[in-house]
């Protein structure tokens, strides 16, 4: 077997193929990270406990998430913004929302717009983003 600098040929292939696996992985996380941040997302459900029971969206409230941790949500009437963080290994933090007045929008609106800054994690499955907290929040992309 031929030798280069001490190292068995096959030994430093391996390490190869092993380092570009690793830098593909690092990769394709801040893919995701990405995907998130450049994104718009119907609401689908929410949850306000992981107890309580799923309560199915009636109306089409949007969330835009911009690639500089701002956000837009659309509600029934009015709509919110402020800033996201997304945090190592799945995490993710609203800042508390400012929305223009809520008070012609329906209980499934201010629920959606009280979970928001409980929001811990998230879960990206394909085309369907799940926020999780003291509650779930779950999105589709559109």
């Amino acid at each position: 077997m031929q030798k280069l600098s001490g190292i068995p040929y096959r030994k430093k292939l391996l390490l190869l193929i092993t380092l570009l696996f690793c830098l593909g992985q690092l990769y394709s996380c801040e893919q995701k990270d990405l995907d998130i941040a450049k994104s718009r997302w119907k609401v689908k459900s929410t949850k306000l406990t992981q107890a309580s029971a799923i309560e199915y969206s009636k109306a089409e409230y949007i969330m835009e998430l911009s690639n500089n941790n701002k956000y837009t949500l659309q509600l029934d009437v009015n709509q919110c913004s402020g800033n996201y963080n997304l945090i190592i290994k799945n995490g993710l933090s609203f800042k508390p929302v400012s929305c223009t007045e809520l008070c012609c929008d329906s209980m499934f609106s201010v629920n959606l717009v009280e979970l928001l800054p409980l929001t811990k994690s998230y879960i990206l499955d394909n085309d369907m983003l799940t926020l999780t907290g003291k509650g779930v929040i779950e999105l589709v992309r559109l």
